[in-house]
């Protein structure tokens, strides 16, 4: 019977089949192998532990797995059986280097001291040092908030006050600005006006202030008088003032009246020829819109009254402009209607106007009365004088 090797295929000789022959008993003398001694053999099988290695070499060699008392022979060449045998002593080498390497690992881990436990005293002291100080650094830091929360609204108000400041300076700067600038139009109109009233001083006439009689109110250059505005009354007063001052450089008499424009204490004075001089309040007893309409009626009185006389002193002026309810009036005109007469009565002492019916407390002012019958009885004394 011829055998040939299972690993590589060739046929097996004499020795080779001993070689196998004896590796088959030797692997059936396993137990009785002694490994008590420093050296062993070079390929023995006892040095492999694992079962399935085991196996593993045994079916190379037989093609069977391997009893574990089998003394059959395993075919294998001289050749495969010594690299199968390096091959095998090459991984129990490693292993045993590696084996030494886990032993000696597990010596050194044996040998290590084991790090003493730790202090839970001392720890849990040193975490209350820390959170105490954490505790005052969190305290510190809101009382450093606070502290910047005040400043901030220190630095608004402060910041508000400021700009308060600036503005209420701003604002009497350009009131100041303001008041000069007021001041100094005021001078150049003042100059100005005084250089004019004194040109119209020198030769006016009273054309150059018309006058409109309504009735119950009058106008001189377009301001009224009698209007519930004291303040554009007053204004009136102050052109009927000037007319005066501005007349009496052509007639003497009318030196006799002073027209003082002070709102509701405005007056009219009137000097006697030889006698004292007579202050008259042109007021109401009442500021209602009735006495303001009575106000009216008398100053419509008055302002016939100075243009009858400008009139009867210069009768050659055609320039004089006066108009009752919107119609020119020839003040030289003495017929007997009762258009032109009403103002002649008024001067004559008659009445100053119709009295008007009711209580005498809607009457017209006792001293308003009185002023312009003086003033008509001065007219009457003075219309037939020559104009020298």
């Amino acid at each position: 019977m011829e055998f040939t090797c299972i690993s590589c295929g060739n046929p097996l000789s004499e020795s080779d089949l001993e070689l196998s022959i004896n590796l088959g008993s030797a692997a059936s003398m396993e137990e009785d192998v002694d490994l008590s001694g420093d050296e062993s053999p070079p390929f023995a099988l006892d040095a492999i532990d694992d079962s399935e290695t085991m196996n593993f070499y045994s079916t190379m060699c037989t093609n069977e797995p391997m009893a574990e008392s089998s003394t059959e022979a395993m075919p294998l060449c001289e050749r495969c059986f010594e690299s199968l045998a390096g091959s095998i002593i090459h991984d129990i080498q490693r292993t045993t280097r590696e084996t030494g390497r886990y032993n000696e690992a597990i010596d050194q881990l044996s040998t290590v001291t084991p790090p003493p436990p730790p202090d839970l005293t001392a720890l849990e002291l040193e975490e209350s040092q820390a959170m105490a100080e954490f505790q005052s650094v969190q305290a510190e830091l809101h009382k450093l908030r606070r502290t910047l929360a005040e400043v901030r609204a220190e630095a608004e108000k402060t910041t508000a006050d400021t700009e308060e400041r600036w503005r209420a300076m701003n604002e009497a700067q350009r009131e100041a600005d303001a008041a000069c600038e007021a001041a100094r139009l005021h001078a150049a109109v003042s100059t100005n006006l005084t250089a004019m009233l004194a040109s119209l001083r020198e030769d006016a006439t009273l054309a150059l202030f018309p006058i409109v009689d309504c009735g119950t109110h009058a106008t001189i250059c377009g301001i009224t008088l009698s209007s519930n505005d004291w303040a554009e009354t007053g204004a009136a007063l102050g052109v009927v003032a000037f007319l005066i001052s501005v007349l009496q450089k052509k007639l003497d008499i009318f030196g006799q009246f002073t027209v003082s424009p002070q709102g509701p204490q405005s007056t009219i004075a009137i000097e006697r020829q030889g006698k004292s001089t007579q202050v008259y309040p042109l007021h109401m007893a009442r500021p209602t819109k009735k006495g303001a309409v009575q106000l009216g009626m008398a100053c419509c009185c008055l302002l016939h009254t100075i243009a009858e006389v400008y009139v009867a002193q210069f009768p050659d002026d055609d320039a004089v402009s006066f108009e009752r309810d919107g119609h020119s009036v020839d003040l030289d005109d003495r017929s007997e209607s009762a258009e032109s007469r009403r103002p002649i009565d008024a001067i004559n002492g008659l009445s100053v106007v119709p009295e008007p019916r009711g209580a005498p407390s809607e009457r017209w002012d006792l001293s308003w009365r009185e002023a312009l019958l003086c003033l008509g009885r001065v007219c009457r004394s003075t219309a037939t004088l020559d104009p020298g």
